[in-house]
């Protein structure tokens, strides 16, 4: 069973857009969260929030808990974790897993997790750690998140690699895939301390050979792509 949780946007958001998520997100997580994530208590709150890879706790104002409860999580199954910014991505995927389910993977065995919204990361990495863990096998993370949060140390943003380095504190063998429309210019100074992260972490790899071009396959060339990752 897929797990979604799809946050609500300002009010400036089009009417469209509100519709459309508010019906995907009903009944799928227990208690969600408003993603302005403004805290309801009277008197305010802030948190300990565990940041930068669990390098140090990082105090997070105006906000309440960014944990999930994730409805029907069985811990005795291993994880495929799928996180994007952007709902219509996470969609499409998990259509694609579904498709490969009882030819390359039976998705019986599994727990199918995603985390989208422009704060997904942190959605992701605070319940992780709730869950102490969510035995993820397999990741497909969006290499390239929006989203940032104001901490005691000034704004604090993750990219996808940030994500995995997250998932290894719990699983060193946790097979990862890069699903990303950013061709990884080594001439731009973000780009650059992403192919460092990701080799610092993995004694050497290139990023390169783990990563999904959103533009680079059709839907039957993705699928087969998938097909042949998770085997």
């Amino acid at each position: 069973m897929a797990f979604h949780f799809f946050s609500m946007f300002n009010e400036n958001t089009e009417d469209i857009k509100k519709t459309e998520e508010n019906q995907t997100a009903s009944g799928l997580f227990d208690n969600p969260q408003e993603q302005e994530k403004t805290c309801a208590h009277a008197d305010g709150c802030s948190i300990c929030f565990i940041g930068l890879n669990n390098t140090r706790k990082l105090v997070v104002d105006t906000a309440c808990d960014w944990t999930l409860e994730l409805k029907d999580y069985d811990d005795t199954k291993p994880s495929i974790l799928v996180v994007d910014d952007n709902p219509g991505i996470i969609s499409f995927l998990i259509d694609d897993i579904e498709s490969l389910d009882g030819k390359s993977i039976d998705l019986k065995d599994y727990n199918l997790l995603t985390f989208d919204t422009i704060n997904a990361a942190f959605y992701f990495e605070a319940t992780q750690h709730k869950y102490k863990g969510l035995n993820i096998e397999f990741a497909i993370l969006d290499l390239t998140l929006g989203g940032s949060i104001q901490t005691s140390e000034g704004p604090v943003k993750y990219t996808g690699v940030d994500i995995y380095q997250q998932i290894l504190i719990y699983n060193k063998d946790a097979k990862v895939l890069f699903y990303t429309g950013n061709n990884l210019n080594e001439y731009i100074k973000s780009n650059k301390k992403i192919i460092n992260q990701f080799a610092e972490i993995t004694d050497g790899k290139s990023i390169k050979d783990y990563i999904l071009f959103k533009t680079a396959l059709d839907l039957q060339g993705r699928r087969e792509y998938l097909g042949n990752w998770f085997n």
